[in-house]
């Protein structure tokens, strides 16, 4: 695969998880998505600078401010979604010049799946219309929430 395909692949991959880890709230502030979820992971509570044409660096400052002052209107600190195709290209740097700094960086990897073995399908799939004791008793054990509490 060559470089432009991949990181058209890449960037299609960002827009997968900002849909698959939906926020409570998502703004477009000149290309850029801002995403809030009271506080519940950095992931649905950021700055996702994907789109957006180069500013000057007065415009990009002030759209920083902005996007600083969303957040903690809503009571959280502003943290800001730093990929190989952020918008502009020199918002990392600015970023920094501001005083933010990198905090817990992931890696989103890739494998190709065409050759792995059908799974043996051991599982059935129910879908109910609401909760039931019997699922929530099974939710609570397996996020801890039943050993910290006692009850689900």
């Amino acid at each position: 695969m060559l470089q432009e395909e991949r990181n058209k692949l890449y960037k299609f991959i960002e827009e997968i998880t900002l849909n698959t880890w939906p926020a409570e709230q998502s703004v477009l502030l000149q290309g850029w998505i801002l995403r809030t979820a009271a506080g519940y992971t950095k992931r649905a509570n950021s700055v996702n600078p994907l789109y957006g044409a180069d500013s000057s660096q007065v415009d990009l400052a002030e759209q920083i401010k902005l996007a600083e002052r969303y957040y903690e209107h809503a009571g959280l600190q502003p943290v800001f979604k730093i990929t190989p195709y952020i918008q502009p290209a020199k918002l990392d740097e600015m970023l920094a010049d501001r005083g933010y700094t990198i905090v817990e960086p992931s890696s989103v990897r890739l494998l190709d799946l065409g050759g792995l073995a059908s799974p043996d399908l051991c599982y059935t799939v129910q879908m109910q219309e609401s909760l039931t004791e019997e699922w929530l008793h099974a939710f609570s054990e397996l996020t801890g929430c039943l050993a910290r509490t006692g009850k689900p």
